[in-house]
């Protein structure tokens, strides 16, 4: 409860990206868009932003399901969660994956409802590694291409699997595992903004595998 509070309290002053997280006796701030020394002050017993300051933006929400969704290693909440959260305005539902935090995406009743209703409305869904098993076993994915990290194949139900590294089918988007997270990245950006911005990404990271 005391780490929601804080992870709360921090969202209400600096509404852009962000991560908390609870290692063992340790508090990680990881805030976007404010100087690491006043956030330093006032929470002096917090290790913050590690990495030092950086830049985000504020139309990412990475809410959390509960405190153990977002990091496998640790305890974290983002700000919020997704209560309260309008998850239709998304442009994209995505799934991130990784154990337990499929997991715990699959048994939020209010990401699997929002989840239901977007496939619905044609909206554009997407999930990496074990995620795609969610999807899978909301019916989402009947008769449609899809891909996971191996061994999830039987929560897939109704998929045509395929074992590519990153399907897309209609609205449904999925990928095989962390290693092809770059490829997903570009596959949504050109799927949502264009195929010249996700080239212009491409060119500027200077990453030539797809």
């Amino acid at each position: 409860k005391q780490m929601s509070k804080i992870a709360k309290e921090i969202y209400s002053r600096y509404p852009y990206d962000g991560k908390y997280i609870l290692d063992e006796a340790r508090l990680i701030i990881c805030q976007s868009n404010v100087k690491s020394k006043e956030l330093q002050q006032r929470y002096y017993y917090a290790h913050v932003n590690p990495l030092g300051d950086w830049t985000g933006g504020m139309n990412v929400d990475t809410g959390a399901t509960n405190r153990k969704l977002g990091s496998d290693m640790a305890d974290s909440v983002t700000g919020g969660g997704l209560h309260g959260k309008d998850l239709s305005k998304a442009d994209v539902l995505f799934l991130p994956g990784g154990m337990p935090g499929t997991k715990h995406l699959r048994e939020c009743k209010v990401l699997c409802n929002a989840l239901v209703k977007a496939n619905e409305e044609g909206k554009r869904l997407a999930a990496i590694c074990a995620a795609p098993s969610v999807l899978g076993e909301l019916g989402l994915l009947h008769g449609k291409k899809a891909t996971c990290y191996p061994g999830w194949e039987s929560h897939l139900a109704g998929a045509v699997l395929t074992g590519a590294g990153v399907v897309t089918d209609g609205n449904i988007t999925t990928a095989r595992g962390l290693g092809y997270a770059l490829d997903l990245g570009l596959e949504l950006v050109s799927l949502l903004v264009g195929e010249n911005a996700a080239q212009q990404i491409k060119s500027a990271i200077q990453y030539d595998q797809v």
